[in-house]
């Protein structure tokens, strides 16, 4: 059987620089992520996120504002696109609910929006109002993380079919769960 693959680039380096986690919008056609708006370019800009990175090797919680994450959506061709929620910084894994309103996310421990005591938001990001607010602070670090941190636990929190209940991970006693939450009430 013969297949053909097609190749699309919707969002190109230069825009996605520093993005990640792409996720699937609920109408099929487009995309949510995360992608750095750069503010500043110039020299103090780079010297900053140089400062940054540094910051974090060493464990240190210093965050540039020269390069910020915020949440892109667009369709899979690289049209319609807009930043969304903009006074609310991107991170982890962001997922859109089905009226198309809200967004869900977690974080890294090591991100801006994280406690930085290892555990972090699942964070309902309302995206007419511009608002957020936490809806769980979830731990995340497991017994044992490993030399690079390879075994860290991300919440990755997504929807059901009907857009009720959230589906994410958490390390509750330094143990791997999965773990439902109704959010009826919340939205």
């Amino acid at each position: 059987m013969l297949m053909a693959v097609i190749y699309i680039w919707p969002v190109d380096s230069v825009r996605w620089g520093g993005g990640h986690h792409p996720n699937w919008c609920p109408d099929g056609r487009s995309i949510v992520m995360n992608l750095v708006e750069v503010v500043s370019a110039g020299a103090v800009g780079r010297l900053t996120r140089l400062l940054e990175r540094v910051a974090k090797r060493v464990g240190l919680r210093y965050f540039s504002n020269a390069f910020c994450m915020r949440f892109a959506i667009f369709d899979y061709m690289g049209s319609d696109f807009r930043i969304v929620a903009k006074s609310h910084f991107g991170s982890g894994h962001p997922s859109l609910s089905l009226d198309g309103r809200h967004i869900v996310t977690d974080c890294y421990p090591y991100e801006r929006v994280a406690f930085g005591d290892g555990t972090v938001p699942l964070r309902l990001i309302d995206i007419e109002n511009d608002a957020s607010k936490c809806l769980v602070r979830v731990p995340t670090r497991p017994n044992y993380e490993g030399r690079y941190r390879e075994y860290r636990i991300d919440p990755h929190p997504v929807w059901d079919r009907e857009g009720k209940l959230l589906i994410f991970n958490a390390a509750i006693s330094g143990q791997r769960s999965v773990f439902v939450a109704d959010l009826s009430g919340c939205l």
